[in-house]
């Protein structure tokens, strides 16, 4: 027999809530450990082991056909489990309550697994604290520990010894709902991973209804066109060096993405008289030769359609407070473009907008990273 996972949703009555019933994102939270494990491709069974008629119906509900129940309070010895469904390769047993595991961190952890004699438990990285009252602001010290999680450890049954092999999993991967601060947590986390399909529907949508503004169809001709984000999407400007604007901004999308459904596509019209781009700030994190090399061949996409109207290229505002959006990351971003726009694009630098300390000021953001009513003031 195959691999089987056991995904542990026994009920505990220590904790505060019944966490694996409550509903995270349109879905109670036991549904999405069962998800990863049914979608991961490795398992030749997955078994829910629970004690609640109530779970059992709603993963039953969700998988019909796809998993085996267990309605127990104990979990199943090697003989039981080779009595109902023969003797398997390896088990993995999961934590009905890690709401934030993928299919892709179950694969990860069987390509690391070594295999026969070698049990392997997932585990996180965490630091030693410093109560030293003389350095109340460096509460952690550098040296790095394992903590294990009770997340998921993947073992042959009936052997009766083990060495043991670390899984390391990331922050994420290892939070595990015990408390209302880790639900809160999860749905956060949960609703970011979501987001991607969500900006994709929307860019589509943002595309079709606003068609005429991105060919130019009923555009006046005197106009200069604002291509990138929501930076410029949210900019109410109407005119700019005594010309009308034209905005084909929106909001959220990256370079890729704005070459691929504007550019590639032939949608973007080049009909106007001067053009201004802005990109980068959705792209940090992706490798710069592809983020660069994106926005040259958008530019030469303009300069392609129109051999004469001048292009400018914005440089990626700093932010403000922002932990997923660095300054650091943002200045490699704007030296790398400095470095590869051609030289017909005028590059235009932002630092006027910042704060003595290399921030964005404050008076110019409403989040720390777009632009409030100063900001665009100090923009335009």
């Amino acid at each position: 027999m195959g691999h089987v996972c056991i995904i542990d949703a026994r009920e505990d009555e220590r904790l505060p809530n019944p966490f694996l019933k409550l509903v995270m994102i349109g879905k109670p939270a036991v549904i999405y450990p069962l998800q990863a494990a049914v979608n991961c491709g490795i398992f030749e069974r997955v078994i829910l082991l629970t004690d609640s008629e109530e779970v059992k119906y709603i993963a039953e509900r969700a998988f019909t056909g796809k998993i085996d129940v267990i309605l127990s309070d104990t979990l199943p010895d090697p003989q039981s489990l080779r009595n109902s469904f023969g003797m398997p390769d390896s088990v993995c047993r999961l934590s009905g309550r890690a709401a934030l595991i993928t299919e892709q961190t179950l694969q990860r952890a069987y390509a690391q697994w070594q295999g026969e004699g070698v049990r392997l438990e997932s585990v996180r990285k965490a630091y030693e604290t410093d109560f030293d009252s003389n350095s109340i602001s460096f509460l952690r010290t550098d040296q790095e520990l394992r903590v294990a999680v009770n997340v998921l450890f993947i073992y042959q049954p009936g052997r009766p010894g083990y060495s043991h092999q670390d899984f390391l999993l990331t922050e994420e991967e290892a939070l595990v709902l015990n408390g209302r601060l880790d639900f809160e947590l999860a749905l956060y986390c949960i609703d970011r991973r979501g987001r991607g399909a969500y900006l994709r529907s929307s860019y589509d949508s943002a595309i079709t209804r606003r068609k005429n503004v991105f060919t130019g169809v009923g555009e006046p001709r005197e106009n200069v066109c604002l291509i990138g984000h929501s930076q410029f999407e949210y900019w109410s400007v109407r005119e700019l060096a005594g010309m009308s604007v034209r905005n084909c901004g929106i909001a959220g999308i990256n370079s890729l993405l704005y070459k691929q459904l504007l550019v590639d596509t032939g949608v973007l019209s080049c009909n106007s008289r001067a053009f201004i781009v802005m990109h980068g700030v959705n792209d940090l994190g992706r490798p710069l030769d592809a983020v660069s090399s994106e926005i040259v061949e958008i530019i030469k996409y303009i300069r392609a359609h129109n051999a004469s109207a001048p292009i400018l290229f914005i440089g990626c505002l700093h932010t403000n407070g922002r932990m997923d959006r660095t300054n650091a990351a943002i200045d490699a971003f704007n030296a790398r473009m400095l470095q590869d726009l051609p030289s017909y694009v005028r590059f235009v630098d932002t630092g006027a907008m910042d704060d003595p300390f290399g921030n964005l000021d404050l008076p110019c953001t409403r989040d720390g990273l777009h632009l409030s009513a100063e900001g665009y003031r100090r923009l335009g």
